[in-house]
């Protein structure tokens, strides 16, 4: 009796267990058809989506493509205005070197030009030197050309006593050529030597009256004709000059012992 019980038992639970199995079958069936129609509505509905766009695209299809030919336009027209862009910066900065350059060349032109005026002034100014110095220098010509030994001899007055008493060296000199007055000086100067003043310049007369008469032998020497005048005063005196210059007196004697 057992055992049946057992045996019955075992079949009722295969049958259920086969029951659950097909209810599982089932049930995954049911779900692969739920999935099979979701995605099938899911397919009509996206197709549907598309078809709409499709159909908005179709009608604005000739507005749309006006657009992209617009856009190619300015895509175009963008290109050549950044083209132009370039160059107009170029030559914007061309522009600006070019002022630049010309502001260069003004200030340069404006400081040569101050340069100019300034050479000019200066060169006229050694115009103005040279002209001096030209004449001066013809000045000097016509110092060494001039002819004393003309105007000594023509000179009438040198001969009266009364002048050749009144001789000094420094008075003569005066009356000589500046340029042989000077050139004697200078090279008869001797700082290491102390000598009068009177005697330097009766030797400087000398030299000079030297080189009068050597010029014209018609020349008539004034030193000369002063020591004569000397002479005839010491004679009209009856003076007497002995070997040592001393002036003695000499009663009636006219004569100078030398």
């Amino acid at each position: 009796m057992d055992i049946i019980e057992e045996n019955i038992n075992n079949q009722l639970m295969e049958e259920d267990e086969e029951e659950n199995i097909d209810n599982q079958l089932i049930e995954d069936e049911e779900e692969n058809i739920d999935n099979q129609l979701i995605e099938k509505y899911d397919k009509e509905t996206t197709g549907s989506k598309v078809i709409q766009k499709l159909d908005l695209l179709i009608q604005y299809y000739s507005e749309l493509e006006n657009i992209l030919e617009s856009l190619h336009e300015y895509n175009a027209c963008e290109k050549h205005y950044n083209q132009f862009k370039e160059k107009l910066e170029k030559l914007t900065n061309q522009l600006k070197e070019c002022e630049q350059q010309r502001l260069f060349d003004i200030n340069l032109i404006k400081e040569l030009e101050t340069n100019n005026n300034n050479l000019k002034t200066e060169n006229n100014q050694l115009m103005v030197k040279i002209n001096q110095l030209i004449n001066e220098n013809n000045q000097l010509k016509e110092i060494i050309n001039f002819n004393f030994n003309d105007q000594q001899i023509h000179n009438q007055e040198r001969f009266s006593l009364e002048n050749l008493l009144l001789y000094t060296p420094l008075d003569w000199l005066s009356k000589r050529n500046p340029v042989i007055v000077e050139f004697i000086k200078t090279i008869s100067c001797n700082k290491n030597e102390t000598q009068l003043i009177g005697e330097k310049l009766f030797k400087c007369a000398i030299a000079i009256d030297a080189i009068y008469g050597t010029r014209n032998l018609k020349y008539v020497s004034a030193i000369n004709l002063a020591a004569l005048a000397i002479k005839y005063t010491f004679a009209r005196s009856k003076s007497i000059i002995d070997i040592d210059n001393h002036i003695i007196s000499s009663g009636s004697y006219s004569k100078f012992i030398k």
